[in-house]
């Protein structure tokens, strides 16, 4: 089982939004290019443009939610928090305009929300998991790097006398 050995950077959380937006779009994309809409190019500008907004307006909530979970090594157990956020924030986006109309039209159990707060998570958490991907591909090109320079043998002891030197002075 994989292990979350320390918390997301800041690298690491802009790569987990970008990856989320990325795949909401593509989400997105493929859904809009199957209707018959006049002007679709438009409609996935703008549409895009809202989720991209709502996509960074949601990264100190996941960056939040990280720190509070930096105790729990599972990343199972962080993939389904994380998801479990993005349906929430989904699912309230969803019913926020008609609770603050007063209407009652938008019933929190209806299909098309559970489908937009399921499609939310799912991309919250393929965002999610590309990000360990990349920072675990990171931490092992930085592992391959290190230990050649931290070893010890490799660097000169800075505490040599002028005996030491070939030509008498101290280094």
């Amino acid at each position: 089982m994989a292990v979350v050995e320390r918390p997301f950077t800041a690298r690491d959380v802009i790569r987990h939004t970008l990856v989320t937006w990325a795949v909401a779009m593509c989400v997105i994309v493929v859904n809009l290019l199957s209707t018959n809409l006049p002007d679709v190019g438009s409609f996935i500008f703008m549409i895009g443009a809202i989720v991209f907004g709502l996509t960074w307006l949601g990264a100190p909530l996941a960056w939040a939610l990280g720190r509070a979970m930096k105790s729990v090594r599972s990343v199972s157990l962080h993939l389904l928090a994380f998801g479990a956020l993005g349906y929430l924030a989904a699912t309230l986006l969803a019913i926020a305009p008609a609770v603050v109309s007063g209407s009652n039209v938008v019933v929190v159990g209806a299909p098309h929300i559970v489908a937009l707060g399921l499609g939310c998570a799912v991309c919250v958490i393929v965002g999610r998991s590309v990000a360990f991907l990349l920072r675990r591909r990171d931490d092992r090109r930085a592992a391959r790097v290190r230990p050649s320079l931290l070893d010890e043998k490799s660097f000169r002891d800075t505490t040599d006398t002028a005996a030491d030197s070939p030509r008498g002075e101290t280094i």
